[in-house]
């Protein structure tokens, strides 16, 4: 089946799969590890709508409450 739609077609939400969220977990991890508490707080403003998996995924490896 295509991936093909028309205008008029609602496009649905794509989940976010396992393997994206892994990957948005080290990258920003291993970022934000090294980051004080500032810039941790400018990262907060730049990613407002980070998915809660990410968020939490933060939480649980590295500590981090974003």
């Amino acid at each position: 089946m295509s991936n093909f739609t028309y205008g008029h077609q609602k496009k649905g939400n794509s989940p976010v799969t396992d393997d994206v969220i892994k990957r948005n977990v080290n990258f920003l991890g291993a970022i934000l590890s090294n980051s004080s508490e500032d810039e941790i707080e400018v990262w907060r403003t730049k990613l407002p709508r980070l998915p809660k998996a990410v968020k939490q995924g933060l939480k649980d490896n590295f500590g981090i409450k974003f």
